[in-house]
């Protein structure tokens, strides 16, 4: 099992932010709603032979910092991701991909960025000929990453969603999309760690979580720390054990 990772939350969806895009404009929320299954889509970008380049760009009301990437539910081949450099857009070139093949993306950059703007550069799709389309573009600044102990992940989702009356006065209900919920149990841990993990805990009301990653993400959101702050210590190994109980918000 990887690494859980705590990070800040997703920078694409702060206050503030302007996003352009090419076309689609309708639905450009989509690429920072928290649902992965609704996608931004490109509308007439689809005749790749004619160099036809769609885009998404974020605007930042300031300069940003982050260090990590996520794109999920993506159907893109050839695309970049550029940062702004106060007067032109430069390649970054750990998030230039010429032949990708997979649907979602976690990169953790080598080197922090800051920038005011970013843009999505997209030239081709996977399957060709289609418009462009991303699930969620993620830019995040982590926090900690926690190497040492053991834990087990527990998941109770609950339903977004809500219901109405038909004319015939029958109820019916309908669910937008599943929310994350879990209780994880930590043990082994060492001081620093729970050090670490109570600033987040002091600090962020909301951050984001990411369980179960490799390249191709899927277990990413964005939560609030439910409850309180409760770890034990054992005392005759000298490590302790927290319960952590999270809700995407």
């Amino acid at each position: 099992m990887a690494n859980p990772i705590f990070a800040s939350e997703n920078y694409v969806a702060a206050s503030g932010v302007i996003i352009n895009v090419s076309s689609g404009d309708t639905y450009k929320e989509r690429l920072y709603d928290q649902n992965p299954v609704l996608q931004w889509t490109s509308y007439g970008e689809t005749v790749e032979a004619s160099g036809c380049i769609s885009y998404a760009e974020v605007v930042f009301p300031e300069a940003t910092t982050f260090d990590t990437v996520v794109l999920q539910n993506i159907n893109l081949k050839q695309f970049k991701i550029q940062q702004y450099d106060g007067a032109n857009y430069q390649d970054i070139a750990e998030l230039t991909y010429t032949v990708n093949a997979l649907t979602s993306i976690y990169k953790k950059l080598t080197s922090p960025i800051t920038t005011t703007k970013v843009k999505i550069l997209m030239q081709s799709t996977i399957t060709s000929n289609q418009e462009k389309k991303i699930g969620q573009f993620w830019a995040l600044d982590e926090t900690f990453e926690l190497t040492e102990g053991k834990h087990t992940h527990s998941r109770a989702d609950y339903k977004e969603g809500g219901s109405y009356y038909l004319a015939s006065g029958k109820l019916e209900t309908f669910t937008l999309f599943k929310k994350y919920a879990s209780k994880i149990d930590f043990s082994q841990l060492k001081l620093a760690s729970i050090t670490s993990l109570k600033s987040i805990y002091d600090t962020d009301s909301n951050f984001t979580f990411i369980l179960n990653y490799d390249d191709n993400v899927d277990g990413i959101w964005n939560v609030c720390w439910m409850g309180k702050f409760n770890y034990e210590e054992d005392t005759i190994r000298r490590f302790f054990k927290l319960s952590m109980e999270l809700n995407e918000q």
